[in-house]
């Protein structure tokens, strides 16, 4: 699936183990963002999640990174506002992570 998001073309991949991570539900290997500029996707999703109340930190891997976002109960509503576009959620807990990851 591609979705025009910015500045950039942006492919939201399912995993292995199946599509929950996309879904934002309990998964091992979480939800991967395919984007042509993975570091900037991923810093430019970290703040607009921030502005919507969430916790994010940014883990370098590869040519990406990984974002986890952590969400408290009054700001998930706002929080799964922008990851919407990605279909994708916080689970349960407020809690999901998202590898961005070059575009193959």
């Amino acid at each position: 699936m591609a979705l025009m998001l910015g500045t950039g073309l942006w492919k939201l991949s399912p995993q292995e183990h199946g599509t929950d991570g996309m879904r934002g539900t309990p998964s091992a290997a979480g939800a991967v963002w395919r984007a042509e500029q993975p570091v900037q996707a991923a810093n430019e999703l970290a703040g607009r999640l921030q502005r919507a109340g969430a916790t994010v930190t940014q883990v370098p891997i590869n040519s990406g990174a990984l974002v986890h976002i952590e969400s408290k109960p009054e700001a998930t509503s706002a929080v799964n506002e922008v990851l919407a576009p990605l279909q994708a959620a916080v689970d349960s807990h407020g809690r999901l992570d998202i590898r961005v990851l070059p575009l193959r």
